[in-house]
């Protein structure tokens, strides 16, 4: 078989609903056994890409060539493309299956037996140490990274020559990432072929053997990973010189001249126990107006359930939770009512309606709206949203320009840029954080923390519940780890050393 095994010929594709085009006359060649990268910001086509290279999506001009098999890919209707597997940034797979149903639905060569499909769904995960997931669990009880891990299993059951990994390094949480880049190199000495999707800079040198670059849908470079500087795809990704971290993310400090003498949100003695296990135990916070509050740790030590008493779609068992000094009673309606502006951990579930267009999902914050006619009248539509929205500056987060656009043809950054969109741009007192940039590239990221600091300075109160431990320490004003449920105490986020919160996550004795 040659050098180049696989090679991706004149992809174009048009979204029919919105005619937006997300692929322009894209070829690709990829060496056999090699993890090739595939870059670019929120929107340049990447997972599109993706999602045409395996038969998920028919381009209108294409194909796949797998060493002496040639695939027209605009013809091709009949799901995945033997040989070729995929790990979606965002799963499709059916909320009400087990994990182990989901895993083989539709799969050719699948076990027909459930003893050989689970034997077989446990030997997979102990071979490439994702021992971790359980199959017997219902889909929806997964958290994203999770569910994600879930699928790499599922698709490491079946012999694959070629992979499809969109973002997969969201599958594992911080201090974890060695594992990923351990799988990487075990999937390349195995035989197989894998095109990385990714906006993580840093991932690609450390794991690729080559690197592409799209922008605006087209391929903008391509290059040995020995070839080419951190600084020069930046400015192919972006058009900036660097995108570095580290020292981006210290213009400024609180303003002290904003409100800080009265308690926004309060969470007193606050107590949850599920199934007769304790989640939370005395957990006590006092956020003030004008202040960052970060808390991290994973998400099943605390994170999770801290997340759902400050929406309120949870009651806690013992202790109290007060916004400006009153009790909410109408939970999750309550806390909105109570102007609580909230970026969910589940982005797709509770973050955004799918089957909605980016106009509509921007819009379900406001108080009044075009009547329901409207609604499905997308000129007027689009000119109340216009109007609605004199006062953004769309640069600042580089939404699709297209309104009426569904939210399901974009990628996961762009539907979190939506969200963080709406969120962020309507006046409120508290606002609750959930990794909010999650799934963005740098540059989206750097304005996103930065806009969030703006908000800070005008007096409102954030809580930032984040497993992100550069994100906890470049934005808050103060942090705190969760544990077992239990909240340690907050200190200035400036005396904080990332190793030593890395340690107190992982349990580590200091």
């Amino acid at each position: 078989m040659a050098d180049n095994a696989f090679r991706i010929q004149n992809v174009n594709h048009r979204w029919s609903g919105s005619g937006l085009q997300v692929c322009r006359n894209v070829t690709l060649s990829i060496r056999k056994n090699s993890i090739h990268a595939l870059i670019g910001e929120n929107g340049a086509g990447k997972t599109t890409l993706g999602h045409i290279i395996c038969g998920l999506q028919t381009p209108d001009t294409g194909t796949f060539t797998m060493g002496e098999e040639t695939i027209d890919l605009s013809q091709h209707t009949g799901g995945l493309i033997r040989g070729v597997g995929i790990i979606r940034q965002r799963s499709i797979w059916p909320a009400t299956l087990s994990v182990l149903e989901a895993a083989v639905l539709g799969r050719v060569g699948a076990p027909k037996t459930k003893s050989e499909q689970k034997k077989l769904f446990l030997e997979t995960a102990r071979h490439w140490d994702l021992e971790d997931v359980d199959p017997a669990l219902t889909v929806f009880r997964l958290d994203a990274p999770t569910l994600q891990r879930a699928e790499m299993v599922a698709s490491l059951m079946f012999e694959h020559r070629f992979l499809v990994l969109d973002e997969p390094s969201s599958a594992w949480e911080e201090g974890r990432d060695r594992e990923f880049f351990s799988l990487m190199n075990r999937l390349r000495e195995s035989g197989c072929t894998v095109l990385l999707i990714t906006h993580r800079l840093d991932d690609v040198y450390k794991i690729a053997d080559e690197v592409t670059v799209m922008h605006h849908g087209r391929v903008a470079g391509h290059w040995d990973i020995n070839d080419v500087e951190h600084g020069r795809l930046a400015e192919c990704m972006f058009g900036e010189t660097s995108v570095e971290r580290g020292n981006l993310f210290h213009e400024g400090n609180r303003n002290e001249t904003a409100e800080v003498d009265s308690p926004v949100l309060e969470l007193r003695g606050v107590g949850l126990t599920i199934a007769g296990r304790k989640k939370l135990v005395d957990v006590n916070i006092t956020l003030m107006s004008g202040e960052i509050m970060g808390i991290t740790g994973l998400k099943e030590e605390g994170l999770r359930h801290l997340e759902e008493l400050v929406s309120g779609n949870r009651r806690p068992d013992r202790g109290v939770l007060l916004v400006e000094s009153k009790p909410v009673k109408r939970g999750s309606w309550g806390m909105r009512a109570a102007n609580l502006r909230y970026v969910p951990s589940d982005r797709m579930g509770r973050g955004a309606s799918l089957n909605s267009t980016v106009g509509e999902n921007l819009l379900l914050l406001k108080s009044q709206g075009p009547t329901p006619g409207r609604w499905r009248r997308p000129k007027r539509t689009r000119a109340w949203f216009e109007s609605g929205w004199k006062d953004v500056d769309a640069d600042r987060l580089d939404i699709c320009e297209h309104t009426n656009q569904k939210l399901s043809e974009l990628s996961g950054g762009s539907i979190q840029k939506v969200i963080l969109r709406r969120e962020l741009k309507s006046p409120t007192r508290l606002l609750l954080l959930l990794n909010p940039t999650w799934g963005l590239d740098e540059r989206s990221r750097r304005r996103i923390l930065s806009q969030i600091r703006q908000i800070r300075d005008k007096g409102t109160a954030v809580l930032l519940l984040t497993t992100d431990l550069d994100e906890v320490m470049e934005l808050s004003d103060c942090v705190a780890v969760i544990r077992h449920g239990r909240l340690g105490a907050f200190r200035p986020a400036s005396s904080w050393q990332r190793q030593e919160l890395a340690h107190l996550i992982g349990g580590v004795e200091q």
